[in-house]
């Protein structure tokens, strides 16, 4: 069996293409002839945790909300990158033990500095 000349290459890209686009294309087609459509204002109104919005989308918050939030990702990430490390800890042995405790000082500085500069409060005195 030989090797294929360039036009043949390009007629087996253009089919994966073809197909690809057909996959995605005739869902979406058939979905939308056969799914019912009946607009209504409730219907088109946005979803917020089952609760009915309340004042305007582009309205501001508090920035201590995202702070927040990083640190909890932060230490959630923290959790998941220290587990494995522990689980074979036998065979890594005590060097990989005290990378894993330089992993948590450095994310122990982050969260004295959260703490000492007051984002980890809620309600804030200013």
């Amino acid at each position: 069996m030989g090797a294929l000349d360039v036009t043949e290459q390009y007629a087996i890209v253009a089919v994966f293409i073809l197909i690809g686009t057909l996959m995605v294309l005739v869902p979406l087609v058939l979905g939308r002839l056969v799914r019912p459509h009946h607009p209504y204002a409730q219907k088109n109104m946005p979803y917020e945790c089952g609760k009915d919005p309340m004042g305007e989308a582009h309205s501001m918050f508090d920035i201590r909300l995202y702070v927040l939030m990083l640190a909890f990702l932060i230490f959630d990430v923290e959790f998941v990158t220290i587990v494995p490390p522990m689980l074979v800890l036998g065979k890594l042995g005590l060097v990989a033990l005290l990378e894993v405790f330089a992993f948590v000082g450095v994310l122990l500085l982050g969260l004295v500095y959260l703490w000492r500069h007051g984002h980890l409060e809620w309600v804030k005195n200013i």
